[in-house]
């Protein structure tokens, strides 16, 4: 039969394990949503440039074809 302190000690060294595991975890976790959320936001926002580029040439383009008419 094991004593008191194995059993004690066991489990804290369980309970400290799963800690651990569960702390790399969440870092991970946040440092992958924050890493998408920053890839998104810049994504997007090139996106708008880009859009917001394309329009204006757009824009213009239309505004020659009316000048021409």
């Amino acid at each position: 039969e094991k004593t008191v302190e194995e059993k004690v000690g066991e489990t804290v060294e369980k309970t400290v394990g799963e800690t651990v595991e569960k702390t790399v975890d969440e870092k991970v976790g946040e440092t992958v949503e924050k890493t998408v959320e920053e890839t998104v936001e810049k994504t997007v926002e090139e996106q708008m440039a880009a859009k917001s580029e394309d329009g204006d040439a757009d824009e213009a383009t239309e505004d020659d074809e009316s000048e021409d008419r």
